[in-house]
């Protein structure tokens, strides 16, 4: 094999993607959402489910990481489940700490296998 001097053409370069319009928009209607909503923790998925009648789910997570960089904080915790949780929340929310406690005390009581349990049992005598 020939060395890369010997040849004309420069190595392949990497292309920059086109940006989308609809991780534009999502990213728009993100901004809109947390400046509204700037004294609420949320999980990712939160969001992400709370948008899906607007955007596909992955678009929306795009967008959320792209906000990430001034306008939002985020951290992982963990659920009683030792699952991980992603959260998120406004940078001016400043008791950040009692809302995150709150949100994952409310995801461990419904992720409880209990409430599973009932609701498939009361799913059952449906007609």
């Amino acid at each position: 094999m020939a060395p890369y001097d010997e040849y004309d053409e420069a190595p392949f370069e990497a292309v920059p993607e086109p940006e989308d319009e609809w991780e534009k928009r999502a990213v728009d209607a993100l901004d809109e959402f947390f400046e509204q909503n700037k004294d609420r923790v949320f999980f990712f998925r939160q969001i992400e489910l709370a948008h899906e009648d607007s955007f596909f789910h992955w678009v929306t997570n795009r967008a959320l990481h792209r906000i990430l960089d001034g306008t939002l904080r985020t951290d992982e915790d963990k659920l009683s489940s030792g699952a991980s949780i992603s959260l998120i929340w406004h940078k001016s929310l400043r008791y950040y700490r009692r809302e995150k406690k709150n949100l994952i005390k409310l995801v461990n009581e419904y992720s409880d296998p209990a409430v599973g349990a009932h609701l498939g049992l009361n799913g059952e005598l449906v007609p």
